[in-house]
């Protein structure tokens, strides 16, 4: 995989969340380590393809760095898979977009 030289300078100055994924076959990751990977207070955003994000319930608050990633599959599931949709109606509703570290959970979140 080929990283541009704008995710170079990003990941340079540490300033690009990342977003990690969790396939449905990895081990379980308890609350304390979900806190610990985001920095603080967890939220859960389910998406309609039944995948999960978990973000920083308050990154907003803190002014943490905009997510582009997860923004673009936040935006994309909220548009019925059309990314332009998904940015058209967020705009609309002034839904916030994703800020700080991420964890993608593929087939959503499971049961302790």
């Amino acid at each position: 995989m080929e990283i541009s030289l704008k995710d170079e300078v990003y990941k340079t100055l540490s300033i690009m969340p990342e977003m990690e994924i969790v396939e449905e076959t990895d081990p379980m990751w308890d609350l304390s380590s979900m806190q610990d990977f985001v920095g603080g207070l967890i939220e859960r955003i389910p998406l309609y393809n039944g995948d999960d994000l978990v973000i920083n319930e308050e990154g907003l608050y803190l002014d943490l760095p905009i997510n582009v990633k997860a923004t673009e599959l936040f935006f994309t599931s909220i548009g019925s898979g059309n990314r332009n949709e998904g940015c058209e109606w967020a705009r609309k509703k002034r839904i916030s977009p994703i800020v700080g570290d991420a964890l993608l959970f593929k087939g959503g979140m499971r049961d302790a």
